[in-house]
């Protein structure tokens, strides 16, 4: 919508008196009390209006920029103009750090402004500030990580998984498995624990061998690796079953 109301304001503005007359009257004074960042360039990038938020944004409050470049304008936004440079028609969010401890996140649609028969005079950035929606969506996703590390550092729930007996290929497992592993669910299924790197005890074959023939193990002490970390001791039990005239081992891992 604030687009919208903005760009119906330019249109009438720049009918009324060209680029350089482009905010006369109540049209500055609406773009002005704008609670969004409002940046207009002309075709060489030069400011031809910013209203008070954009300039408070860019630190200059509150001296005008009128007549600068982007660049001289938003000196402290690192590659800001560079990146959008030539860009007529964009919505995208931005990350602006203007110091190590002040980070500004902004919802910014871009477009082009056109003057008389259609004629582009240059373009309009819309700054709407989403700093507080991207810092709680953060903080939600730290508080998902640290409950997934509380979850995987649960002992009393046992590693789960079902392997093909033919080939040894991973099945399904469940989610205490992927946790404690530090693997995803697509890049386990399908492989076998060997490929995963997660089993290094040398007597793995022979353990697989022990299923298939006596069709159940029951308290074997193994290593796994886990992925990025340091190797781990379970307590495995495993069993051989037949399913729709298909073998699995169905393994389950304690510590």
């Amino acid at each position: 919508f604030t687009l919208t109301l903005t760009g119906l304001i330019l249109s009438f503005s720049l009918l009324r008196g060209g680029p350089l007359d482009l905010f006369p009257g109540v049209s500055e004074t609406v773009l002005e009390g704008m609670n969004d960042g409002v940046l207009v360039l002309d075709e060489q990038d030069r400011v031809l209006f910013a209203n008070q938020v954009l300039r408070r944004y860019a630190n200059i409050w509150p001296e005008t920029p009128v007549g600068k470049l982007i660049d001289d304008v938003l000196y402290d936004w690192p590659n800001f103009a560079e990146t959008f440079r030539g860009i007529n028609n964009a919505h995208t969010e931005v990350k602006v750090s203007l110091d190590p401890t002040n980070i500004m996140y902004f919802d910014l649609r871009i477009a082009p402004v056109h003057g008389g028969k259609k004629r582009p005079i240059g373009r309009i950035l819309i700054f709407h500030d989403i700093s507080e929606r991207k810092q709680a969506e953060q903080r939600l996703s730290t508080q998902e990580e640290d409950s997934l590390t509380i979850q995987a550092q649960d002992t009393s729930i046992p590693l789960v998984l079902i392997l093909d007996a033919e080939d040894g290929k991973i099945v399904e497992v469940n989610r205490a498995f992927l946790l404690a592993m530090g693997f995803n669910r697509e890049s386990a299924i399908g492989r076998t624990l060997v490929d995963l790197g997660i089993w290094i005890d040398k007597q793995h074959n022979l353990f697989m061998r022990q299923v298939r023939e006596k069709k159940a193990v029951e308290s074997y002490p193994f290593l796994f690796q886990r992925k990025s970390s340091t190797p781990v001791k379970f307590i495995l039990t495993a069993k051989a079953v037949v399913i729709r005239d298909t073998q699995y081992i169905i393994w389950m891992a304690s510590k």
